[in-house]
C-alpha cells in the first residue's frame, strides 16, 4: 500500500499532543507549587492546568477528532499560553518561544497558505503587545515596568523574534519538503515494488506450469539421449564431462564413470586440441561442426564429425556435443579420392606423352627446316631471323619438357620419390633467386608406397610453390625422415608467414592449403602448423 500522508501527519499530531500533554501536566505542578510558595496569584496555575486538561482530553478523544482539528487546538494553546505569558510576565522569560512553537506546529501539518496565515496572526500578536508595553499602555502583571518607554530593547526583541521565527520557516520549511518528497519516493519505490511483486507471482505461476513441461521434456530428453546411435557428451564451460551416453561409452571403451570429469580435449589426438581449444562457450555458434580424431582406451584413432552447441544444464551454460563416427565415410571418401589421384596422375601421364610424343618431334622438325634454310641463304638479315627462330624453338622445346616433368609423376615411377625432388630442387637452386637446402635419411632405392610418393612430391611441389610466390624469402628448407613406422616431412621458409587458422577457415582463400590437406587426408597424413617468430613451418606424419 502507498504510505499515506495524511497518516504520518495524524502520527506526528498525536505524538505532538502526547509529548506537550505530558510535559505541560508538569509544568503545571511546577508552578502551582512556585505560586504558592510565592504567594503569587493562584489564577495563572489554574489556567495552565485548564489548558493542560484540554489538550490530554482532546488526546483521548483519539480517532473521534480529525487531526486538523487537534493541530488548531494545539496551535491556540501555545498562541494563547504566549499572549498570557506576555500579560503576565511581560518579555522577560521569552514568551516568543510559545509563538515560534504553534508557527513550528502550523508548518509541519497545515498547507502553506493556513501556516501563513498562522503565523502572521501569531506575530502580529507578539509585535502588537509587546508595543503596547513599550509605549506604556500596558504594564505587565509580575513585572511592572518592563519595556516602559524602552522601544529599543523592543525593537530588539521583535527583530529577535522574527530572525528566530525566519530561521523556523526556513529548517521546518525545508525539513517539510524532504519529509513530502521522502513520502512521494517512498510512494513510488512502494508502487514500483508492488509492480514487481505481482509479477513476481505471474513470474512464479509461469515457472511452476513450466516446471511440469520440463520434467516431461526431461523425460523425453533423457530418453532420447540414452538411445541414440551418435554419441552426445555434455561439458561445462572448462571442458569438462558432466554426462555421456552409452554409445559415446561404447565407442572410446572407457567406462561412464572415468569419462565424468575429465575435459574432452584429453580423448582427441594432440594435432586435433587446437580445434577444442578454439570452442571458447561464449564463441560457439548453433550448430557448429568440426572433423577431428579421438582415441579410445586402446589407443585406436577414430575420425568423428562433432556438432557443437549451447545448453542449459544443471542451471549451467554447457556445451552439447553430439559425435558421430565416421569411419565408413572416410573409408569411402579415400577410396574415393585414391581413385580421383589415380586417375588425375593418368590423365597427366597422358597428357604429358601427347606433350612429348606429338608436340616434340614436330618442334624438332621444324627446327631441322629452320637449320637447313639457314644454310641455303647468306643474308646476313636472314640468317639473324632464322637464328633467333631457332632460339624460340628450342626454349619451346624445353618449355614442353618442363611441362612434361610437372605434369607426369614418370619421374617417381623410375627415378624415385628422392631423386624427383632432388631435380626439382636443382632446377630452382640454378635460378639463383631462391635457395632450397634438401635433406633426408633414405637408404639407396628404398621407396614408399605408390600413393604416399605422388601425395609426398605433390604436396612438396604446392608447398615449394606457395613459398616461392607469396613468402617474399629467399630460403626453403625441407627434411624427410623414416623412423619406425614413420614417416615425418618438416618444411620451412624464411618469409613473412601467414595465419594458418585464419587462411583455413576463410572460404575465399587457402585452395592450395585445403587441396595439401586433402591429399594427407587420402594417407592417413597428419599436418601440424608451428607458429614462429617470422617465416612459415610445417611438419607431416604419415604412418608407414
Amino acid at each position: 500500500m502507498p504510505i499515506s500522508i495524511v497518516s504520518e501527519k495524524k502520527s506526528i499530531v498525536d505524538n505532538i499532543l502526547k509529548a506537550t500533554t505530558v510535559s505541560g501536566a508538569l509544568l503545571a505542578t511546577i508552578i502551582i507549587i512556585r505560586d504558592i510558595d510565592l504567594g503569587l496569584p493562584v489564577f495563572n496555575s489554574i489556567f495552565n492546568t485548564a489548558l493542560t486538561l484540554f489538550m490530554a482530553l482532546i488526546l483521548l478523544a483519539g480517532k473521534s477528532i480529525d487531526y486538523e482539528k487537534k493541530t488548531w487546538a494545539i496551535v491556540i494553546v501555545f498562541t494563547v499560553l504566549g499572549i498570557k505569558s506576555l500579560l503576565i510576565n511581560g518579555t522577560a522569560e521569552a514568551s516568543f518561544h510559545f509563538f515560534i512553537f504553534s508557527s513550528m506546529v502550523a508548518l509541519l501539518i497545515f498547507d502553506r497558505s493556513t501556516s501563513n496565515m498562522i503565523i502572521i496572526v501569531s506575530s502580529l500578536a507578539y509585535i502588537i503587545i509587546t508595543a503596547l508595553f513599550a509605549f506604556s499602555v500596558i504594564e505587565a502583571l509580575i513585572n511592572p515596568g518592563e519595556l516602559r518607554n524602552e522601544r529599543v530593547i523592543w525593537l530588539g526583541r521583535v527583530a529577535l523574534y522574527l530572525f528566530l521565527l525566519f530561521i523556523v520557516i526556513q529548517g521546518v520549511g525545508r525539513l517539510q519538503r524532504s519529509f513530502l518528497q521522502s513520502i512521494h519516493e517512498l510512494n513510488e519505490s512502494n508502487h514500483t515494488l508492488n509492480q514487481y511483486n505481482e509479477e513476481l507471482i505471474k513470474q512464479l505461476e509461469y515457472t511452476k506450469e513450466m516446471e511440469n513441461k520440463v520434467t516431461e521434456k526431461e523425460i523425453n530428453f533423457k530418453k532420447l539421449f540414452d538411445e541414440s546411435n551418435d554419441g552426445i557428451i555434455v561439458c561445462d564451460a572448462e571442458g569438462r564431462i558432466r554426462e555421456a551416453n552409452q554409445t559415446i561409452v561404447a565407442l572410446l571403451d572407457y567406462p561412464r564413470t572415468f569419462l565424468l570429469g575429465n575435459r574432452a580435449a584429453d580423448f582427441v589426438v594432440q594435432d586435433d586440441k587446437r580445434l577444442i581449444n578454439q570452442l571458447m562457450i561464449d564463441k560457439i555458434h548453433p550448430a557448429t561442426i568440426r572433423e577431428l580424431h579421438m582415441v579410445t582406451k586402446q589407443g585406436t584413432r577414430i575420425p568423428v564429425e562433432v556438432n557443437y552447441s549451447i545448453i542449459f544444464f544443471n542451471e549451467q551454460k554447457s556445451i552439447l556435443a553430439t559425435i558421430r563416427d565416421i569411419r565408413e565415410r572416410k573409408q569411402n571418401e579415400q577410396k574415393l579420392l585414391h581413385a580421383v589421384i589415380q586417375a588425375e596422375e593418368n590423365e597427366r601421364s597422358r597428357f604429358a606423352k601427347d606433350l612429348h610424343d606429338d608436340l616434340g618431334p614436330i618442334l624438332s622438325t621444324i627446327k631441322m627446316y629452320v637449320q637447313s634454310l639457314r644454310q641455303q641463304e647468306d643474308l646476313p638479315a636472314k640468317k639473324d631471323l632464322i637464328n633467333q627462330l631457332i632460339s624460340t624453338v628450342d626454349d619451346s622445346i624445353k618449355s614442353i619438357r618442363k611441362i612434361s616433368h610437372n605434369l607426369s609423376s614418370h619421374l617417381l615411377q623410375d627415378m624415385g620419390l628422392i631423386n624427383a625432388i632432388q631435380t626439382h630442387v636443382d632446377r630452382i637452386n640454378q635460378s639463383n633467386t631462391f635457395t632450397v637446402v634438401f635433406n633426408h635419411n633414405f637408404e639407396d632405392d628404398y621407396r614408399l608406397s605408390s600413393n604416399i610418393e605422388i601425395v609426398t612430391y605433390r604436396v612438396l611441389l604446392e608447398l615449394i610453390n606457395n613459398s616461392i610466390t607469396h613468402s617474399r624469402g629467399n630460403l626453403i628448407n625441407i627434411d624427410l625422415l623414416i623412423h619406425t613406422n614413420e614417416f615425418v616431412i618438416l618444411y620451412s621458409d624464411n618469409g613473412t608467414g601467414f595465419d594458418f587458422d585464419k587462411v583455413l577457415l576463410d572460404n575465399s582463400k587457402g585452395i592450395g592449403l585445403k587441396n595439401i590437406l586433402s591429399r594427407l587426408n587420402s594417407v592417413h597424413g597428419l599436418l601440424q602448423f608451428e607458429k614462429v617468430r617470422s617465416g612459415f613451418s610445417l611438419s607431416i606424419d604419415i604412418s608407414l
